[in-house]
């Protein structure tokens, strides 16, 4: 029974150690003007983003490290970082193939991916999660719904594309559309969903308070 326990406290200890504190994840906001303060709680943590690509490419084969990477990086910067991730690939497979509604195809499963990060991470971190996990779960069934009536219209058949992009694509022309595509479709598209999730990560925030 007492090497049991041992190994157990042992256990816990180490899982202890990977959680880092909450300070060089999250600001401390006590009300809700200081959740919605970009300086306290954006803009501090945005040069974690710069070396966060490096820092993965450096820990790709230590599940540990990586996690303890992912638990020491504000929430909101990892999410930024996927979605900046996203954009390259969503505007090569859009250019490639010349159909403009890659990101039409992710409208509906990047707020459940971005919300049920919030979530995880919090639940890592040892945060309460109650309402993390609720968002997470209508975010889930409203996904699963739209997910769904996308693909019951064709939405996820091959070459099938919104037809107003032909619109947009033959009133503005190549050179246009190829910066359109850049600056909105692929870019601005993709920042605004996983900015359009943000009220639940200052949730999060507040609740720790």
């Amino acid at each position: 029974m007492q090497v049991l326990s041992r190994r157990t406290l042992n256990a816990h200890n180490k899982m202890l150690d990977l959680r880092p504190t909450l300070s060089t994840a999250l600001p401390a906001v006590k009300s809700l003007p200081e959740c919605a303060d970009f300086a306290k709680t954006v803009l501090p943590y945005l040069p974690q983003l710069y070396d966060l690509p490096q820092k993965i490419f450096d820990n790709i084969n230590n599940l540990e490290a990586l996690q303890n990477l992912y638990l020491s990086t504000n929430p909101l910067v990892t999410a930024l970082g996927f979605s900046l991730f996203l954009t390259p690939v969503v505007f090569i497979v859009a250019e490639v193939n010349k159909n403009y509604s890659q990101v039409d195809r992710l409208w509906s499963l990047l707020p459940v991916i971005y919300n049920s990060h919030y979530a995880l991470w919090a639940h890592l971190a040892g945060l309460p999660t109650q309402r993390l996990d609720h968002v997470m779960a209508v975010t889930i069934l409203w996904g699963a719904r739209l997910t769904f009536n996308y693909w019951r219209k064709g939405g996820y058949t091959v070459g099938s594309e919104d037809y107003r992009w032909n619109i947009v694509k033959d009133y503005a022309g190549p050179v246009v559309m190829f910066i359109f595509n850049i600056v909105f479709i692929s870019l601005a598209q993709n920042v605004s969903i996983q900015a359009s999730i943000f009220r639940a990560r200052l949730k999060a925030w507040k609740d720790t308070c």
